[in-house]
């Protein structure tokens, strides 16, 4: 069973790891630019490849919190957009599979992480429309 304690531990792991990826990516910015030629390009993908990664830990940060992903992400562009119609759900099962292993990370546990916010549970949290706030009059 979930406790608060421990679900606010699991935050504050998740928080802790984007600071340590953000951390890292600059340092790795600095590291590329006293680069050149193929070293370079070899970092720059690197660099790709962890930032994609961060941007998961961003979303299941969103998504533990009940920030919905259309209000997250809402400018972002429609081929990297996980609710792009002309996708098809496969790279957005990677997405919510890699979601869901951020979460597991935090320290909440596999079969905590399956029953709560599995894949399916990202899914719909992907494809959830967004709620319009009015400001009261």
């Amino acid at each position: 069973m979930l406790t608060t304690a421990t679900f606010k531990q699991a935050i504050r792991n998740l928080k802790n790891t984007i600071k340590g990826r953000a951390q890292s990516s600059r340092e790795m910015r600095q590291e590329a630019n006293k680069l050149s030629g193929m070293a370079k390009h070899r970092v720059h993908l690197q660099m790709r490849e962890y930032g994609n990664m961060t941007r998961h830990y961003l979303l299941a940060y969103a998504m533990i919190r009940g920030i919905p992903y259309r209000k997250v992400e809402r400018h972002c562009r429609p081929e990297n957009c996980l609710v792009n119609p002309e996708v098809s759900w496969g790279s957005t099962s990677l997405s919510a599979d890699r979601i869901s292993s951020c979460l597991i990370n935090t320290g909440l546990g596999e079969n905590t992480v399956e029953a709560l916010w599995g894949p399916e549970r990202v899914k719909a949290w992907v494809e959830a429309p967004v709620e319009e706030t009015r400001k009261a009059a």
